[in-house]
């Protein structure tokens, strides 16, 4: 599995040939922030350098911080339950995100 494959298991899968190579599987990826949006409730979505679409979870409550000026770095990780967490700028905070892209 490359990085830019990372989430994708919940999207629309591409056509692969029988017989193909085995898939591996990454428990993290780290990318810097392209653009973000927040939404009127504070939720968040983020693009990353990689192409890769993110969004907070509208059952995670946690507020986000984005820099204004300078890179904002993102680590995402797989989850314990099958879901996916995103630390933002090395903070504590971990936000449950999923892919949208």
């Amino acid at each position: 599995m490359t990085p830019e494959q990372f989430g994708s298991e919940r999207l629309p899968a591409p056509t692969v040939a029988p017989g193909g190579p085995p898939v591996q599987t990454l428990d993290t990826i780290t990318a810097t922030i392209e653009s973000y949006t927040i939404y009127r409730d504070g939720h968040f979505a983020v693009t990353l350098s990689n192409g890769q679409v993110w969004e907070q979870l509208r059952g995670d409550l946690s507020r986000a911080y984005f820099k204004r000026s300078g890179d904002n770095i993102v680590e995402i990780s797989r989850g314990l339950v099958g879901g996916y967490n995103l630390v933002l700028n090395r903070s504590s905070t971990l936000y449950r995100v999923t892919r949208l892209k």
